[in-house]
């Protein structure tokens, strides 16, 4: 509990100063068994309440473990397709996402997912990403990038889906980043993790997207 008080404390400050923002759980939010899945403390402090009163949330299903937002940034319109961790493969998951894409069919839209890509750019080995892509990314044109996490490591991949269509697949995941530069670790749980505050900044321009990196 202590950890997710912490969590809803550093949101606030995106909820104070109205800055859109969407959240996507993963395995350490709700657990990793497939058949154990745990969306009660997620619902407490991040469910439909903490967003249905803002301009870009458009709708959620299961108490926001799936959500999309409304966007516009510049003069493109996007729709923005969150799908939670260890429910991405289930059958009303992907009617939900599809049926969201299709009838903003007319924005460009990107998908925000848990597991999906390995550090090497190849399709992680899980029931949950390769159902997000064929049941998901690959049936419906308008979605341009998809963003993950999950596997430690980066990666981006240019995905042709067909002969007239790319998707562009951003995988970014630093809690084991071991570099000189970032030498310094602490131990959490009896793991070493000294990734924590990562981020990365995409401007977008007419045909054009520019990536920068913080830490």
């Amino acid at each position: 509990i202590a950890e997710w008080e912490i969590a809803t404390k550093a949101y606030e400050v995106l909820d104070n100063n109205n800055v859109p923002y969407g959240i996507v759980a993963g395995n350490h939010d709700v657990g990793t068994a497939l058949s154990s899945i745990d969306y009660s403390y997620y619902s407490n402090y991040f469910g439909n309440f903490r967003f249905n009163k803002t301009d870009h949330f458009g709708g959620s299903l299961y108490d926001n473990a799936c959500h999309y937002d409304l966007i516009t940034i510049g003069q493109y319109d996007f729709v923005v397709v969150y799908i939670g961790f260890g429910i991405e493969y289930q059958t009303q998951t992907i009617k939900w996402a599809n049926e969201v894409l299709q009838r903003y069919s007319h924005r460009n839209a990107i998908v925000a997912t848990h597991g999906y890509l390995n550090p090497d750019g190849t399709m992680d080995d899980t029931v949950q990403g390769q159902s997000v892509y064929d049941e998901i990314v690959s049936k419906n044109e308008n979605v341009k990038m998809v963003f993950c996490g999950h596997n430690d490591g980066t990666a981006t991949v240019k995905k042709q889906v067909n002969d007239n269509r790319y998707v562009y697949e951003l995988l970014n995941c630093y809690q084991f980043i071991q570099t000189k530069s970032y030498a310094i670790s602490h131990n959490i749980n009896g793991m070493t993790c000294n990734g924590e505050g990562f981020m990365k900044e995409l401007v977008i321009t007419e045909n054009n997207v520019k990536i920068t990196t913080f830490s």
